[in-house]
């Protein structure tokens, strides 16, 4: 079997998630012919006026060798083998921590943090001067219809941190094993499995206070080991 990767496969828009035909129509081979078809990124390309399309990078392999050169092949490359992470090796005991854990702070990063350290089997106490995310949108949108504002629970404190109530993309300017994991969780939470491969994944704060934070703290408070503490 031969390795490859098409970058930026053009797909239409009333046509997501058909790669495999686009891609088969690409490199002129009929779909049956494509095996282990994986999305490692797709996007959204406004780049041409008047062209807006999916644009798709896969990987995939075929019984036969493709020609990798020239103005038919734009975009096809061989594929490298994955680098595959280093083994995980427990934290538990390699580090001198205290039996208990305080994490201030219940933004993205005090969020993971306990959750990953839970998961490792430290105890966690998680402090947060705001509110848990569904009280704190009753007073975010108090604030902005009745102009009251609550210096302890606002679109900077509380739960989800200060990005909770932006536009909702989630971003980082690193890719590895770390931020990946992240994704996953996500979906574990109840986000939806594109947020993986998608290039600016977008979830709401519409989205999340309905359900899916509790379920965030649930699954904190499920490893055991941990407290939450708002409003301290």
């Amino acid at each position: 079997m031969y390795s490859y990767c098409f970058h930026e496969l053009p797909v239409a828009l009333n046509k997501k998630g058909q790669y495999r035909e686009a891609l088969a129509k690409s490199i002129k081979l009929h779909p049956d012919q494509i095996f282990n078809l994986a999305v490692a990124r797709f996007s959204l390309d406004c780049r041409r006026k008047g062209d807006p399309h999916w644009s798709y990078n896969l990987r995939f392999e075929t019984n036969c060798k493709l020609k990798t050169t020239g103005n038919n092949a734009r975009g096809l490359v061989e594929a490298r083998p994955p680098q595959k992470d280093p083994p995980e090796e427990s934290l538990k005991g390699s580090l001198s921590l205290p039996d208990e854990i305080a994490i201030v702070g219940a933004g993205p990063a005090g969020l993971w943090a306990a959750l990953h350290l839970l998961r490792k089997g430290y105890k966690v106490n998680l402090y947060e001067q705001g509110k848990p995310v569904e009280e704190r949108f009753r007073d975010i949108r108090r604030f902005f219809v009745d102009r009251k504002f609550n210096p302890r629970s606002n679109v900077l404190f509380g739960e989800g941190g200060a990005g909770a109530f932006s536009d909702g993309k989630l971003n980082t300017r690193s890719r590895n094993s770390f931020s990946e994991q992240v994704l996953h969780d996500m979906v574990d939470f109840g986000v939806d499995k594109d947020v993986i491969t998608f290039a600016k994944p977008h979830i709401g704060t519409d989205k999340r206070k309905r359900g899916r934070a509790a379920r965030e703290m649930d699954s904190l408070r499920g490893l055991g080991a941990c407290r939450g503490a708002f409003r301290t």
